[in-house]
């Protein structure tokens, strides 16, 4: 909360105003996340955090109109950055051998945060609301805005494959060590 949405308001709180007052227009990117027009069971404390980054940016974007400020929402995706490598994991997943599962996932996917600068430069320059980056980003994206309820079982199912995957590099990783 503190810094996935509290930072972003705080952010928002400080610089809007003077943008505001100095009457030349700019615009605000606030990074969000596919998980934020997304959820699932097992981010659902950071897709609760970023989902408010995405209605705030949203009601910021017809708010800050008038003024000439533009307001998108980043959803990067899936980007190779050391989240993998820090993040809490909780239940069956929570174990060395799954992270390692998911930090090689990430690292082979190769999309890294010089996609998503490029992207965010994009963007602005045509001054778009949301701006998913990775492919699957995107495709989710559009899925969900056609059809919510076969997005919700696609993401249900792709979570479902991904823990197992998980669960077997710890699995493996278990039986090595025997």
């Amino acid at each position: 909360m503190e810094i996935n949405l509290w930072g972003v308001i705080h952010g928002c709180h400080f610089f809007l105003p003077a943008m505001v007052a100095r009457r030349r227009g700019g615009h605000v990117v606030n990074v969000s996340s596919a998980a934020g027009y997304l959820a699932t069971a097992q981010l659902a404390a950071y897709s609760t955090t970023k989902f408010g980054v995405f209605g705030l940016s949203e009601a910021l974007r017809d708010e800050l109109r008038p003024h000439g400020i533009g307001v998108t929402t980043v959803c990067p995706g899936i980007i190779n950055t050391p989240i993998t490598t820090t993040a809490r994991m909780r239940g069956a997943t929570a174990t060395e051998a799954a992270r390692a599962v998911l930090v090689e996932i990430y690292r082979r996917r190769n999309y890294g945060p010089e996609r998503v600068a490029a992207n965010i430069l994009k963007a602005i320059a045509r001054n778009r609301a949301v701006a998913p980056v990775s492919p699957e980003a995107w495709t989710m994206y559009l899925l969900k805005r056609v059809s919510p309820r076969l997005t919700a079982r696609i993401n249900r199912s792709l979570q479902a494959r991904m823990e197992r995957r998980m669960l077997q590099g710890a699995d493996a990783d278990t039986a090595r060590r025997r």
